[in-house]
């Protein structure tokens, strides 16, 4: 049942809406996403663990909601936030409302709301924490916002047991932050067996597991969370050729004596472009992360692979046994202009392997 609500920023800021959904109240990190299409799979990103995630294209759910779209089995956000919800099916296979598939899966909605002058505020304040509530608006509420954490994301994202998928090509070892489901459809597209472990594996499981190379994924959360997967990133690329995404990139960087940061903002939509260091290629790509590789504090044996066109930070990384990536290669959504990267890599691997 929907209520009133009202969106509180840490900074003591207040917009009113109508919650749905789960209509339940929800403290969480506050960021948005400029993507024009997509939002099936913003919705189930684990990336966005932790995160209410709110959209700056204002109309929502006017088109089909399929399952192929999902990136996993459940959303991970804390909340979802848009200006304008589509109460018409956007094609007549529509099985499900926004309304009805947030309350399944238990989030929070926030909808005639002032999207754009929130995106604003972010965009000159940087990214928040904020709370969706129908009560009043107390300092009891805003220490709460204030001091919230996004706590151990990846555990809660990556698989809980390694699992086997077949197939007649190069076997890939993947590990698990909290991969989507769309890198894995990519590579079964070129016919890869995958061998997808826990984000805690140590290396020498993965290794005696037999593999031919690496993909280490995306993710939710800050990187340098996760320094317990560092010893295993270094070993993993010492015997096989890796290629890293998303947060699989940041991890790499800082397992290599590099740095992150937190981005003001962050990058989240589906045509930012990058810059290609080697060719001078412009690439327009799909993107969802809130820290960067720091370009002043670059990892032993790096060189920058991609650049950001928009404001310069580093977008990829090339190292002697393998390279990696900041954006979405996959291309889920987005435009495909760097697909091709899975070619590359499954180019080396597969040479290797003969």
């Amino acid at each position: 049942m929907r209520k009133k609500a009202i969106l509180c920023l840490a900074d003591g800021s207040t917009y009113t809406g109508t919650m749905f959904g789960a209509c339940k109240e929800v403290i969480g990190e506050l960021v948005f996403n400029t993507g024009m299409t997509g939002y099936q799979e913003v919705l189930t990103d684990p990336s966005y663990g932790g995160q209410m995630v709110m959209l700056t294209y204002p109309t929502v759910w006017n088109y089909s909601t399929g399952i192929p779209e999902s990136y996993s089995l459940k959303v991970h956000m804390k909340a979802f936030i848009v200006q304008d919800l589509c109460e018409v099916p956007g094609s007549q296979i529509e099985q499900l409302s926004l309304e009805g598939y947030l309350e399944k899966n238990g989030v929070t909605g926030l909808c005639n709301v002032d999207t754009r002058a929130i995106t604003r505020k972010i965009r000159e304040a940087g990214v928040m924490n904020a709370a969706i509530t129908t009560e009043e608006v107390t300092e009891d509420l805003l220490r709460k916002i204030r001091n919230y954490r996004i706590k151990n994301p990846v555990d809660a994202a990556t698989c809980e047991g390694a699992y086997f998928i077949p197939g007649t090509g190069p076997c890939v070892a993947v590990l698990d932050m909290g991969a989507k489901n769309s890198i894995v459809q990519t590579l079964l597209s070129y016919n890869c067996a995958m061998k997808v472990y826990p984000a805690r594996t140590p290396a020498y499981k993965i290794l005696e597991g037999g593999c031919d190379g690496v993909i280490i994924t995306n993710g939710p959360g800050d990187p340098k969370d996760n320094d317990y997967a560092f010893s295993a990133i270094r070993e993993l690329m010492e015997n096989k050729y890796t290629m890293g995404i998303g947060l699989g990139h940041q991890m790499m960087a800082l397992a290599h004596g590099g740095d992150t940061y937190k981005m003001p903002f962050g990058h989240r939509g589906a045509n930012h472009p990058v810059k290609d260091q080697e060719t001078g290629r412009i690439r327009i790509t799909s993107q969802n992360h809130g820290y960067a590789v720091d370009g002043e504090k670059l990892p032993n044996g790096g060189t920058v692979l991609f650049k950001s066109v928009n404001d310069g930070s580093v977008e990829g990384m090339r190292y002697e046994n393998g390279f990696s990536v900041q954006f979405n290669p996959d291309a889920s959504p987005g435009p495909q202009d760097t697909r091709y990267l899975f070619k590359e890599f499954l180019s080396v691997v597969e040479s290797r392997r003969k």
